[in-house]
């Protein structure tokens, strides 16, 4: 059958419109296209790869080897805090679990507050200027630890006397007068065992008739010693120091440097030995009685050190501690310190920058 020349016209013009169609679509695409990128660039910087086929770059790192410790602390008997003098409790500060700490008052007898102070020598004698011992050491050093001033000596001195009224006075204690007596008399203090201690029981109340040697407070099961439970065999190399409440103290890596009076008193007041202490207790520990706590706290490098992060299989020729690795075409030699999210701690001499993450045939570097 013949094609009309009607037919034929409205064939042309659907192919004609079709075709226009087809070419804006493609204008619209290409002009969007052109909006997304940014002139003369066809991928977006974000997109295009900085690490070369087979290299990688050292990632610059501060390493302190933070480590979780578990000490074995051992606890040791409560002990009974005894009255210096006869007198009306006429004021008191004392409450169960409550801190009694060295340098402070926490009540006062017949309207005058009583100085409690920690010496490591418990006073079995009035200290007089000239007075020498172990006694009137250990005086001295806790008058200086409370910043009173006193002499690093033996001997009992002129500041000695003068570091124990500014102890006194900072106590709220005005007329102590250990400097007009010229002497340290045993009724001018209350002994503690340690420099801080959690009462147990308050014994003496506002009110009450004591005489000297009554009981005024029990404190609770000191801590006596504490022991790393376990070491990790990894550690790096290097002083430490361990977080205990407030307190950064020293430790040594080996494990001792755990039984110095100042860490064991820190532990004493800290919250991870006083919620396992009242756990235990919770538990039907009576706290009378010798017993061992496991309580956790964290150590680490007391200096950081600046550190290198590369892939595991960067390292080559390792002898113990001591490895090689390709860096920027060239060898290098780098101590492994650590492994920490399935990459590897190195510490070097040089400086890293593109490193070879699986070196073919590589250089000896040591």
């Amino acid at each position: 059958m013949r094609e009309s020349s009607t037919d034929k016209r409205t064939r042309n013009h659907a192919g004609t419109s079709t075709h226009i169609l087809l070419c804006t679509v493609l204008a619209c695409v290409a002009l969007l296209a052109g909006f997304m990128l940014p002139r003369g660039q066809s991928t977006p910087p974000a997109l295009v790869s900085t690490i070369k086929e087979g290299v990688t770059k050292a990632q610059k790192t501060v390493f302190d080897d933070s480590r979780t410790v578990t000490l074995n602390v051992s606890k040791g008997a409560q002990t009974k805090i005894a009255s210096a003098v006869t007198g009306t409790v006429t004021a008191s500060s004392c409450s169960s679990d409550g801190l009694l700490e060295s340098g402070k008052s926490a009540l006062s007898i017949d309207s005058k507050p009583q100085l409690m102070l920690h010496t490591s020598t418990p006073p079995w004698r009035d200290l007089s200027s000239g007075t020498r011992g172990d006694d009137a050491a250990a005086l001295n050093t806790e008058l200086r630890r409370l910043g009173g001033g006193a002499p690093d000596t033996d001997t009992v001195t002129w500041r000695t006397l003068v570091a124990f009224d500014r102890i006194a006075h900072e106590a709220g204690i005005k007329n102590n007068a250990a400097a007009a007596r010229g002497s340290v008399t045993r009724d001018m203090f209350i002994w503690l065992p340690s420099t801080t201690a959690k009462a147990s029981q308050c014994n003496a109340t506002t009110g009450q008739q004591v005489t000297q040697g009554d009981t005024l407070f029990t404190t609770a099961a000191n801590v006596a010693s504490a022991v790393p439970a376990n070491l990790p065999p990894d550690l790096a190399q290097g002083s430490r120091s361990i977080q205990i409440g407030d307190k950064q103290l020293d430790v040594n890596p080996d494990g001792t440097g755990f039984d110095s009076a100042e860490l064991l008193s820190a532990i004493q007041t800290s919250g991870e030995y006083l919620a396992a202490d009242r756990q235990s207790n919770d538990s039907g520990s009576t706290g009378t009685v010798a017993a061992t706590l496991s309580v956790s706290y964290t150590w680490k490098l007391k200096s950081p050190v600046e550190a290198f992060a590369i892939p595991p299989s960067a390292i080559y020729d390792q002898q113990a501690m001591s490895a090689c690795v390709i860096s920027d075409g060239k060898p290098s030699k780098v101590d492994v310190i650590a492994s920490r999210l399935g990459r590897t701690l190195v510490t070097t001499e040089d400086k890293l920058g593109q490193i070879a993450i699986v070196p073919e045939e590589p250089e000896p570097c040591q």
